[in-house]
């Protein structure tokens, strides 16, 4: 089960998310708790190993029994706002048959060759084809996730949130399924992106260093600062896993091409800084009481030049 549940007060009018979110209480919710149960784990290990940090748990062997301190909640969307937004800019779109129709454009593709013989119904076959054709014309794919996911500006965290005040993981399942569904991605690789990202803010909020200090402050910071470093310890986690689960890379990086802005800006740190210039970096700001960008900029120099 999971830890808390929420059911949405806003009712979308589009009937295809109706199922959607029927078909999370019937499938989804289980798959949810599987994947963190199985990765929540391996993702606190690396978090303690890749930051120096650690939060208090209570352990049973290597298995987690209970957070003392990190709880997670799965909602639709933040606020509502992202089902409000389908409802305003795609009322009418059926995101089912939308789906449906990309997955029988491929097939059709691929056995296309087969039709182009005598004693085939070719001619059935290539209607389809059009008909096909000219509906995913006008349901264009990057139009959608375009206006969804990559331009909506007004909806920050699309995937998910920490919050600050409570300790509080929430993942929004009704963007995630659908943006797996729609870009052909496995949903379970999509969410552990979403966990490792938020955990990493809850590491670097409230894990303890060495000498047991915690960044109370961490929400005055820059946000270049704190989503940078989430996103920064999601790659390097997924460079850790991929050659094992490459659909991990597929997602991360499928997700990462609809972000912008600070959900990037970690890119240009690993192009100039080690893995300790990062981590050195990390616990420096949260102990010096300074917010702003440039600071931690400094903090990254100061320590590509100490540590040689």
């Amino acid at each position: 089960m999971v830890d808390l549940f929420d059911n949405a007060k806003y009712i979308p009018k589009n009937k295809s998310i109706q199922l959607l979110e029927e078909d999370w209480k019937r499938r989804h919710s289980a798959d949810f708790d599987a994947v963190k149960k199985e990765w929540l784990p391996e993702v606190r290990d690396f978090m303690r190993e890749a930051t120096g940090l650690s939060m208090h748990q209570k352990r049973l062997e290597r298995k987690i029994i209970k957070d003392t301190n990190l709880t997670f909640k799965y909602v639709t969307d933040r606020k509502s706002e992202f089902l409000r937004m389908i409802d305003e800019k795609f009322p009418a779109l059926d995101f089912g048959e939308l789906i449906a129709n990309r997955k029988l454009s491929v097939v059709m593709n691929e056995t296309e060759k087969y039709y182009k013989h005598e004693n085939t119904p070719y001619q059935e076959f290539d209607g389809v084809k059009k008909y096909l054709n000219k509906y995913l014309y006008e349901n264009d794919i990057e139009r959608i996730i375009d206006l969804l996911f990559r331009k909506n500006s007004n909806i920050s965290d699309i995937w998910g949130t920490y919050t600050y005040k409570n300790v509080l993981i929430e993942i929004y399942y009704i963007p995630l399924i659908l943006f797996s569904r729609l870009m052909r991605l496995d949903l379970q690789f999509c969410l552990l992106v979403v966990l490792v990202h938020e955990v990493a803010h809850a590491f670097h909020h409230k894990g303890k260093d060495s000498d047991g200090v915690v960044w109370d402050d961490m929400n005055r910071a820059n946000i270049n600062i704190i989503e940078g470093l989430a996103q920064y310890y999601t790659e390097r986690f997924v460079d850790l896993y991929s050659s094992r689960y490459p659909s991990l890379r597929k997602s991360y990086e499928t997700m990462l091409s609809c972000q912008s802005g600070p959900y990037r800006i970690h890119l240009d740190w690993a192009k100039s800084y080690k893995k300790e210039h990062v981590k050195n970096a990390l616990l420096a700001i949260r102990r010096n009481g300074q917010h702003d960008y440039s600071a931690f900029e400094r903090l990254l120099n100061n320590a590509r030049e100490n540590l040689k």
